[in-house]
């Protein structure tokens, strides 16, 4: 990622990127104009907000949060989209459309593609996610319920036994994410 902060201008204050999924500018205005948003609002009123922000192509999570969370488009992070072919590995990839594909596909296979390999394998290593450069600046980050939490932080996950057992999904694995992550609701 590019250098653009200038390091005589650090503040010590936390940064929260919050991302709600198809929040558009006109129904956030209207919602905090008729005070049923109150907590977006104070977050505005109290740090920064981007109404004119374009989405890439495809607009689906996985490649969205990518590009944000890497600052480069699909072409290098490496995720196209929520379905896709993988040459590689000669399978489709699936990271949740709707269940009846994911149970053709595998419903084992799925889920370990979303929890595993999307940060794994899937987003290209020749790029850095905001939580690497953050902690090989010395500096911390968290991830709390996203798809794309990689970072340099070894994490030993210990499964439920309702995911494994209904799956070939090892029980205990190895992960790299964020300094602080939480990964399930």
């Amino acid at each position: 990622m590019a250098n653009i902060i200038n390091q005589n201008e650090l503040h010590e204050k936390p940064v929260i990127m919050l991302v709600v999924d198809t929040l558009m500018d006109s129904p956030l205005q209207e919602a905090v104009k008729t005070g049923r948003a109150p907590a977006l609002k104070f977050l505005m009123d109290k740090g920064q907000y981007f109404p004119d922000l374009v989405a890439p192509f495809p607009t689906m999570s996985v490649n969205v949060d990518t590009t944000l969370l890497t600052g480069t488009y699909c072409n290098e992070h490496g995720l196209p989209g929520l379905v896709w072919f993988n040459k590689k590995e000669k399978r489709l990839i699936n990271y949740g459309s709707h269940y009846r594909e994911l149970w053709k596909l595998g419903l084992g296979q799925a889920i370990e593609d979303l929890l595993f390999n999307l940060n794994e394998r899937h987003i290209s290593h020749k790029v850095v996610t905001i939580h690497e450069e953050l902690e090989n600046r010395g500096r911390k980050s968290a991830s709390i319920n996203a798809l794309v939490y990689r970072g340099n932080t070894s994490y030993h996950l210990k499964l439920p036994k309702l995911l494994t057992g209904f799956t070939k999904i090892k029980k205990n694995r190895t992960t790299k994410a964020s300094k602080f992550v939480w990964l399930v609701g």
